[in-house]
């Protein structure tokens, strides 16, 4: 099954609504061909992190994902990096 979706993209389970970050994006194993199942984490309510993988049919896709450092505001001083 080919899919678009790349690290870093914002998706949501269809099971139970949460939001998650794709980690990485799993490979067969035998030829090495990109497979159906991404690796996704999230933050529980705890703060801690929490990672599992699930397959592509399971999630809805959100957004690209914002790859800034600290996902900071647009507007704040850059001289602060």
């Amino acid at each position: 099954m080919f899919h678009s979706l790349m690290e870093g993209n914002i998706v949501r389970s269809k099971k139970n609504g949460q939001i998650m970050t794709i980690r990485s994006i799993r490979r067969n194993p035998f030829d090495n061909t990109i497979s159906d199942y991404v690796v996704c984490f999230w933050f529980n309510k705890h703060g801690e992190q929490v990672a599992k993988s699930f397959h592509v049919d399971e999630l809805e896709f959100i957004s690209e994902g914002d790859v800034r450092p600290n996902n900071l505001d647009e507007n704040i001083n850059p001289s602060i990096w």
